[in-house]
């Protein structure tokens, strides 16, 4: 029979198959624009969250899962999807003894580690001016920046120890772990993810350091890890220690940071940050 004969059931049925295929294409679309919406959402709530209740939400991830627009995905009724876009990682990366965590921060035990940056002779380390305080927006100074000098004892050449028992000894990048530290009392907006910033400079900086190790040995708000030999402590201390600088920093409005992350080998001090 031709299809002028064609009974009515039939073309009732295959009119049915094509709205059900225009229904699970409408769907996807819908399921697309739904998630691309609370993904943003997110975006814009999740630094105003952690500034505010001191959270750690973790923020979008920077590497293989950016995603760019442009890419047309054959299965979703012609919407444009995002693509990803891969970050090759750079050569001749230094190795690390502490783990990269996805939050960024511990890329700086890489740092520390890191034969990149240009050493400054150990004994000049005391000859060290800093300014007391590492952000106008930061909050107050602990007190004049020379006093940091008398904070610690010198037990040999080049090697030092806290009130609390920390050892600061020859080693980093920057040919000391006390030069290393210093990096940590000022900004740097321009270096790539977040970077920690005490307040107080260097003398708030090592009496922080000294608190969140005293508590870290309480086990009081306290996590505790280790990774080849390091013992690597994230301590809340409760109050305001710092803030989050660098690039990611910089996009989250500089939030203020409570925490303490301390990497050590017994007790020598690899690196110390606020988060």
């Amino acid at each position: 029979m031709n299809s002028a004969s064609e009974s009515p059931g039939n073309q009732s049925r295959r009119s049915g198959v094509r709205g059900s295929g225009g229904g699970r294409h409408r769907g996807k679309s819908l399921a697309s624009l739904v998630l691309v919406c609370l993904l943003a959402a997110y975006a814009l709530l999740q630094p105003e969250l952690n500034s505010r209740f001191g959270w750690n939400l973790p923020g979008l991830p920077d590497g293989t899962s950016q995603v760019e627009p442009g890419s047309r995905s054959p299965d979703n009724g012609g919407v444009l999807a995002p693509r990803a876009r891969n970050n090759q990682p750079a050569a001749n990366q230094p190795t690390a003894k502490a783990t990269v965590r996805p939050d960024g921060h511990d890329a700086d035990a890489v740092e520390a580690d890191s034969g990149n940056s240009a050493k400054n002779p150990p004994g000049d380390v005391r000859n060290q001016r800093n300014n007391p305080r590492s952000d106008p927006g930061s909050g107050p100074t602990t007190s004049d920046p020379d006093r940091w000098q008398d904070y610690l004892k010198s037990i040999g050449a080049d090697r030092y120890r806290s009130p609390e028992g920390l050892l600061y000894t020859p080693g980093s990048a920057e040919g000391h772990r006390l030069e290393h530290l210093r990096r940590h009392t000022i900004d740097q907006p321009e270096r790539p993810g977040p970077h920690g910033v005490f307040d107080g400079g260097m003398l708030g900086a090592l009496q922080t350091i000294d608190s969140a190790y005293a508590k870290s040995k309480r086990g009081i708000q306290t996590t505790k890890r280790t990774d080849q030999g390091r013992t690597i402590y994230t301590v809340d201390l409760g109050h305001r220690v710092g803030f989050v600088g660098g690039r990611e920093g910089q996009r989250r409005r500089h939030p203020m940071a409570r925490r303490v992350r301390l990497v050590l080998e017994d007790a020598r001090v690899i690196t110390a940050y606020p988060l």
